[in-house]
């Protein structure tokens, strides 16, 4: 029935609208104006100002290594892409959430990456109940089906948090300080952990100390995009 609604339904581009063929997420010049990550480190994917070796790493990085290991990051979080982050993780567009996955998949294939099993970011509880899904998991779901992996939800949100957006590193943190424990055993593995933005990393740090306390062997970040 989609292929049928494909053909009798224009589809349209979500960034400017305009009609693309079944099958494509965006209009050519849609896409060549995605933006992309860029030169940037090679353990926390921040983007740096200026080009620099492939191999480098940030400050940051050098000075407090991350629990994880690398972040693959598909876009900058700056226009458009901000957009349809937005709406796939406020309003609803699980639409939007699946088009990101599959854009997230097709990137990974193309990364020196190895996977046992992908994990999703997960939300406290009340949250969950307020927005009524997870994006990270919308995200994981096409991802997991594109790469032929187990989706677990290894690590559960025990206490409720306040939003990140506004707060500082240090802040950030503290904020995500003992809101996770890890639920299941994962020993052994290789674990890709999934949100939609990385900005600090306070998060995702946090949860991949949980996995790694939990047996993991590595744990790296597969974000749609890195503030």
């Amino acid at each position: 029935m989609k292929r049928i609604g494909g053909w009798l339904l224009p589809t349209a581009c979500p960034l400017c609208g305009c009609q693309i063929a079944p099958g494509q997420d965006f209009c050519a010049d849609c896409e060549r104006a995605l933006p992309g990550i860029g030169t940037a480190c090679s353990r926390c994917a921040a983007p740096f100002e200026s080009p620099v070796l492939s191999e480098q790493t940030c400050g940051r990085c050098q000075q407090v290594p991350p629990t994880y290991t690398a972040v693959h990051a598909l876009f900058r979080y700056t226009a458009p892409i901000d957009r349809l982050i937005h709406g796939a993780k406020y309003a609803g567009r699980l639409d939007w959430a699946a088009l990101l996955g599959r854009q997230l998949a097709r990137h990974v294939r193309n990364r020196p990456c190895s996977f046992d099993a992908l994990v999703p970011v997960p939300l406290h509880r009340a949250r969950l109940r307020e927005r009524g899904y997870n994006q990270s998991l919308e995200l994981a779901r096409p991802l997991a089906k594109d790469l032929g992996l187990p989706l677990l939800h290894a690590v559960k949100r025990v206490r409720a948090t306040s939003p990140q957006t506004s707060l500082s590193r240090e802040e950030r943190i503290k904020n995500v300080r003992r809101a996770f424990v890890a639920n299941q055993d994962v020993e052994g593995l290789r674990i890709g952990l999934v949100d939609d933005v990385m900005t600090s990393g306070a998060t995702v740090d946090a949860v991949a100390r949980c996995l790694m306390k939990a047996g993991a062997t590595t744990v790296e970040i597969v974000t749609v995009a890195r503030a």
